[in-house]
């Protein structure tokens, strides 16, 4: 799985939820915003993740086996969305663009109950405006 490339680039633990989830929100804003995403500022997003999964009740009691699950969902949706806006910048298609750019939309809003239009992800991490 390419996920793994990420959790080595960026000395992630391996199966952590924090990068999966910090993945899961830059791939969505990656391709809500079309655009590309600055490296240095992963680290901050995954720390910051880190901290608001750790103080979530609902987190901490969740089996391990929902913790794989969450793990493996937000992986995966987050290469999926920056790996296909990624292609798009290859080989455009305005269509499959719109629809990316509006599931995103979606996903941001439902995962970080804000409106999209109102994120960005900086050098110390999630912003919501």
């Amino acid at each position: 799985m390419g996920y793994h490339k990420i959790e080595t680039q960026f000395g992630i633990r391996e199966n952590d939820v924090a990068g999966a989830v910090a993945a899961f929100i830059v791939g969505s804003y990656m391709s809500y915003r079309d655009v590309d995403f600055p490296d240095e500022n992963f680290k901050p997003l995954v720390a910051q993740m880190r901290q608001a999964i750790g103080s979530d009740p609902a987190f901490a009691g969740a089996s391990e086996t929902e913790k794989r699950e969450l793990y493996e969902q937000m992986a995966i949706l987050g290469m999926f969305m920056a790996t296909t806006q990624m292609a798009l910048k290859e080989k455009p298609n305005a269509e499959v663009a719109s629809n990316l750019r509006q599931a995103a939309k979606r996903y941001l809003e439902q995962f970080l109950k804000a409106d999209a239009d109102k994120i960005d992800i900086t050098s110390q991490g999630l912003v919501i405006r």
